[in-house]
């Protein structure tokens, strides 16, 4: 059933039955109407909003993400918020009874020892950039480029996906509300990825500028400021073990795409690598140590109180 929607920016869109690539169209922020029509790039994916009467159509989560209207939380969202306070009720009681068993047995653990630790780690973190001098260099910003580029290769894009997802399943578990915004700026990776290798496109360089453009606004803020801001902030806390391997797996894969393609950039390229993987790991180690540092500081607290009594 048709219905409204009001988007603050323009939007490109691409035509309903085929998603053919090769031809988009920007329209101007306004009031439309729209209607469900089949996700021409997936059969099995969420279904597409179409203008009615035209054969103009793009995701429901790139309209609703330039939309005046609120967004609801999907179905996974939801589920992840349903799913995580079952388990926080199931793991509350028996962690209480675990605590007040072992509060008077063990003595505190050393809070001093891991504040050092942790200190240490943060200014390693923070220096850590120092020891790769060609990341300060003008050749940095062409490095860049070109890595933006390279995401959407053939044999990066599976290991970027999978280092993204990642972490995004991670965000999600707490912060369900984000679902709207990751799933539009996924949108336009997919977008993208088509927009680089399909075949027959007359107008790449500039529909994959278009894309760019667009998936800017989210990460930029422009577009969703809020949840872009929350999004940016998690990405650092949620790094845990289980991240590192596919981070790895991706810097590699990118240092080889950028230095095969580029002998010039290959001295930059794998100082970008080492930095990466340095980071990641440096990363998780001080949010493990973080983590024991605020169970520690509860133990140590119910400690004190059992001696007192």
């Amino acid at each position: 059933m048709p219905r409204f929607i009001t988007i603050t920016k323009s939007l490109i869109l691409f035509p309903a039955e085929t998603g053919d690539l090769s031809q988009h169209h920007a329209f101007p922020h306004g009031s439309y109407a729209v209607e469900p029509v089949p996700n021409p790039l997936n059969k099995k994916g969420e279904p597409w909003l179409r203008i009615v009467g035209q054969s103009w159509a793009n995701a429901r989560p790139c309209w609703e993400a330039v939309s005046s209207e609120p967004t609801k939380n999907s179905r996974v969202g939801l589920r992840t918020q349903f799913a995580a306070a079952i388990l926080i009720l199931l793991c509350l009681c028996p962690s209480l009874i675990a605590l007040n068993v072992k509060s008077w047995r063990k003595p505190p653990p050393d809070l001093a020892a891991i504040r050092m630790q942790l200190s240490g780690l943060d200014n390693e973190i923070e220096n850590l950039r120092m020891h790769y001098p060609l990341l300060s260099s003008p050749q940095q910003k062409l490095y860049e480029d070109r890595r933006d580029a390279a995401l959407y290769g053939l044999d990066i894009y599976p290991r970027y996906v999978a280092r993204r997802n990642a972490r995004q399943s991670a965000i999600l578990r707490q912060h369900g509300e984000l679902d709207s915004f990751i799933t539009a700026l996924n949108t336009l990776d997919e977008q993208l990825y088509h927009a680089w290798h399909d075949w027959g496109l007359t107008n790449r360089p500039a529909l994959i500028a278009d894309l760019q453009k667009q998936r800017a606004r989210f990460t930029s803020g422009e577009v969703m400021p809020d949840k872009s801001q929350v999004y940016a902030s998690l990405q650092t806390p949620v790094l845990n073990d289980a991240m590192i391997e596919p981070c790895l797996a991706f810097n590699e894969r990118l240092e080889q795409e950028i230095a095969d393609t580029d002998a010039s950039m290959r001295d930059i390229a794998r100082q970008n690598r080492d930095y990466a993987d340095r980071t990641i790991k440096l990363n998780v180690t001080i949010n493990t140590l973080r983590a024991q540092l605020a169970e520690a500081e509860k133990e140590s607290k119910a400690f004190l109180t059992a001696r007192k009594r």
